[in-house]
């Protein structure tokens, strides 16, 4: 699902670049490393990233950067 993300993500707003992250703690450390990016979307299903504590936490680091919270079942 991720990769079907990043290219209807892409192709739809004209991304040259998307960054993943298989938890939140590593999209932490992303945000991190290479700054606040432009917008987020947060799978709720990550191993870290359970419930508000997840959105807590991602949107203290990104600020008032747009914040899509996706969950998927299935």
């Amino acid at each position: 699902m991720c990769d079907a993300l990043v290219a209807t993500l892409s192709y739809a707003f004209g991304l040259r670049k998307v960054r993943t992250a298989s938890s939140l703690t590593g999209a932490l450390e992303n945000i991190r490393e290479e700054g606040v990016p432009d917008a987020v979307a947060l799978d709720l299903n990550l191993p870290d990233a359970e419930g508000a504590e997840g959105v807590i936490l991602l949107r203290r680091q990104i600020g008032d950067a747009p914040l899509a919270v996706i969950v998927g079942r299935g």
